[in-house]
C-alpha cells in the first residue's frame, strides 16, 4: 500500500496564544508522526506547517481544533501543498523574549502563590490552636463538674 504524504500550512485563529496551544499541537503532532512547526504570529493567531501521511494529517487537523477552558480555536485556514520533507520532528518556534517574559510572569505568580499559601497555613495553625484551647476549656469544665 502506497501512502501519500502532504504538507499543510495552517493559520489558527482564536484564543491560541499564551494558553499552551503550541505545546498541545506539538504533543498531538508527535503522536501522529507529523513533522513541522508551530509559531505565534503578531496578530494573535498561530501558524502551523505540518507534513505527514495524508490520513494522519487529517486526524491532526481535527485534533488541533481545541475548545476548552484555556484554548478556544475559532477558525483554521488550511492550504495543502506538495510534501517537502523539510522537518525531522515537530517544533514549537519561540520568538525573541517570549520565554524570558513567560518565565518572569511564572516567577511572579509563584511568589504570590507562596505568600498566599503561607498566609493560609498560618490561619489554619491559628485556628487549630484556638480549637485546641476551646477543647481544653471544655474538658476542664467537665472535669470540674465531676
Amino acid at each position: 500500500m502506497v501512502t501519500e504524504n502532504i504538507r499543510a500550512t495552517m493559520v489558527v485563529h482564536g484564543n491560541v496564544q499564551r494558553s499552551d496551544y503550541r505545546g498541545r499541537v506539538m504533543t498531538i503532532a508527535k503522536a501522529l508522526n507529523i513533522t513541522g512547526i508551530a509559531q505565534n504570529l503578531s496578530d494573535g493567531s498561530v501558524k502551523i506547517i505540518a507534513e505527514g501521511e495524508k490520513t494522519n494529517l487529517s486526524t491532526f487537523v481535527e485534533e488541533i481544533d481545541i475548545r476548552n477552558f484555556l484554548i478556544r480555536v475559532t477558525d483554521i485556514e488550511r492550504n495543502d501543498s506538495e510534501y517537502i520533507g523539510e522537518y525531522e520532528s515537530f517544533y514549537k518556534l519561540v520568538g525573541e523574549g517570549e520565554t524570558d517574559e513567560r518565565l518572569d510572569t511564572a516567577a511572579e505568580l509563584l511568589k504570590e502563590l507562596i505568600v498566599v499559601t503561607k498566609i493560609g497555613f498560618d490561619k489554619i495553625e491559628k485556628t487549630l490552636e484556638d480549637l485546641e484551647m476551646i477543647t481544653r476549656d471544655g474538658f476542664d469544665r467537665i472535669d470540674k463538674k465531676n
